[in-house]
């Protein structure tokens, strides 16, 4: 049971309004690893997840994902 407070301990930090990017994007990676750990660990997540009635861990990982996609392509858009 120690996986699931670790996975619930990076999804709440991840969904944190208050952190930096660049501080979400190291939980992230933390997340990933941790998540290759086994079964368990995806089934925590997963939990996790069905737990979350506001969707704010979710919300959170697409607004990330959007905002660092829209960079890339503005990067892109000045290299042309």
């Amino acid at each position: 049971m120690c996986n699931l407070g670790y996975t619930k301990f990076l999804c709440e930090v991840i969904s944190k309004s208050s952190i930096d990017d660049s501080s979400r994007y190291e939980y992230i990676i933390a997340l990933v690893d941790f998540l290759e750990e086994g079964e368990m660990v995806q089934q925590s997540l997963m939990n996790f997840c069905l737990n979350d009635k506001e969707n704010r861990f979710l919300n959170m990982i697409y607004g990330y994902i959007l905002k660092n996609f829209n960079d890339f392509k503005d990067y892109e858009k000045g290299l042309a």
